[in-house]
């Protein structure tokens, strides 16, 4: 389980990587980035910069076609 904000952004980048370097695929991601925002202490670890890689995951999965609406916790 994720318990920092240090281990979520690298959870974080570790994902937007391979989803820019097409090591995974788009379904891997969302559901990667799904998991993290449903942490039970997501509230504590969600910096502006975690924030900011966060968001950019999700608008990445858009333009990939995957049909999800904005998480108020990103898009606020």
């Amino acid at each position: 389980m994720i318990k920092t904000k240090k281990e979520l952004e690298s959870y974080l980048k570790e994902v937007r990587e391979s989803l820019k370097n097409k090591t995974a695929s788009s379904v891997y991601a969302l559901s990667a980035i799904k998991y993290a925002l449903n942490l039970e202490n997501i509230y504590e670890i969600l910096d502006q910069s975690n924030k900011e890689l966060a968001r950019e995951i999700w608008l990445d999965l858009k333009k990939e076609g995957i049909h999800v609406e904005n998480p108020p916790l990103l898009f606020s």
